[in-house]
């Protein structure tokens, strides 16, 4: 609703320069001062702004092209009129919202009207926003709702959670995730102006910026994801992002590459270089999650191509991956009778024959579904028909298959 004009919100964002929105939290002061703290803060790079209300502050430095201050029924809107310098010329508006704040009964219709009155003095587009307490799961949800509803598609955001009650401040965090997610959103900071940390007497109090949190949680759903796929090619372009060396990055995505289109050997050969070069990514955040990653990719260290190729087919079992699972587990099956006959698991024509001899029923069921899977088609067999419609059968039957063809 404030993203302008167009048919297309998105193609619009792209081809003009994004809105620059700050999101400000506006809480309350108990007690007969009603007003924040007079400070002065220092930002990162060293600038001095002095401020009550942390946002007026930012809004300096930031200089967005839109100011959203988000607040509840019981903030004290009123203050914004001393901020923008206009208390004076609007003392009823000023009583009006004063009473409303002790009253917590403050309403959205009062906040339009402040914000029509401040904007002109502070010089930008001003948004007054009421929000829920975020008591309940049904208030958070709707927290997140109205954050995103005040945000145009691609457009570029300042958070401040400097003000406001405590939990809400986790809220925003999940809300900025979800708007970079579902709107492209680009969160270019998340300050919070450090008032009560500890400081030499007279010194500016310390803004920092928490938008590295938001860094983690990249890393975090890319982990997640990973679990669920067993593509971890993501973390390539993470790594990279880091900083870590290009080839750090490229064996990562090739690894992942050749894993997932079942070619285990080339996926091996950059996965034991991965290995060797593991200090590359002991980036910042990524540090955190290469053991994790590291811990989930070892089936490369197997010791022979036949127990590889087995834990392969049993990873992709459990992510669900039945027809990885499928594929791997006739390879593993395969490349184990290969060595029995005394031949390289690499010899193709003993693969062949190996393939081509008689097979256990197991084999068959498996080759019978790992083509069902792979090419859609109708099984004549009533039996594999009704398995590709239960998924819990056709996993149990792919784990007995992998029982008795690989040893359990």
């Amino acid at each position: 609703m404030f993203g302008g004009c167009g048919a297309s919100p998105i193609r619009d964002a792209v081809m003009v320069r994004p809105m620059h929105l700050q999101l400000s939290f506006l809480g309350r002061v108990r007690g007969t001062r009603g007003s924040y703290e007079e400070t002065t803060y220092r930002f990162p790079g060293g600038r001095e702004v002095p401020a009550s209300f942390f946002g007026a502050a930012l809004r300096k430095v930031t200089k967005p092209d839109r100011l959203v201050v988000l607040g509840t029924s019981g903030s004290m809107w009123q203050v914004l009129l001393e901020i923008a310098g206009v208390g004076e010329a609007h003392e009823g508006l000023w009583q009006g919202l004063a009473e409303a704040c002790e009253a917590d009964s403050i309403t959205q219709g009062q906040l339009d009207g402040l914000a029509a009155v401040v904007a002109p003095a502070l010089g930008c587009e001003v948004r007054c926003r009421l929000l829920p307490y975020g008591r309940t799961p049904d208030e958070q949800r709707a927290f997140v709702r109205i954050l995103a509803g005040e945000v145009p598609v691609r457009a570029r955001v300042t958070l401040d959670v400097t003000h406001g009650l405590r939990h809400l401040a986790m809220v925003a965090l999940v809300a900025a995730r979800y708007l970079r997610v579902v709107k492209g959103v680009e969160v270019a900071a998340v300050y919070y102006g450090a008032l009560d940390m500890p400081r030499p007497k007279d010194a500016p109090a310390p803004v920092l910026d928490l938008a590295g949190l938001l860094e983690i949680t990249d890393w975090i759903e890319a982990l997640a994801a990973f679990e669920q796929s067993g593509d971890f090619s993501p973390f390539a372009d993470l790594y990279e992002r880091e900083g870590a060396p290009k080839e750090t990055a490229r064996l990562v995505r090739d690894a992942a590459f050749f894993e997932r289109a079942t070619n285990p050997m080339k996926a091996r050969e950059r996965l034991s270089t991965l290995h060797t070069q593991r200090g590359c990514l002991d980036t910042p955040v990524g540090g955190l999650f290469a053991d994790a990653l590291m811990e989930r990719i070892d089936w490369f260290r197997r010791p022979t191509r036949a127990e590889q190729e087995r834990s392969l087919a049993y990873t992709y079992l459990d992510r669900g991956d039945y027809l990885r699972a499928a594929l791997y587990g006739q390879e593993a099956y395969v490349t184990a009778e290969v060595v029995k006959l005394g031949a390289s698991p690499k010899d193709r024509g003993r693969r062949e024959d190996v393939s081509t001899r008689p097979y256990p029923p197991e084999l068959k069921t498996l080759r019978d579904l790992r083509n069902a899977l792979a090419h859609g088609v109708r099984v004549a067999d009533k039996r594999l028909a009704t398995l590709l419609r239960d998924p819990q059968s056709l996993r149990d039957t792919l784990q007995g298959c992998l029982d008795v063809l690989l040893g359990s």
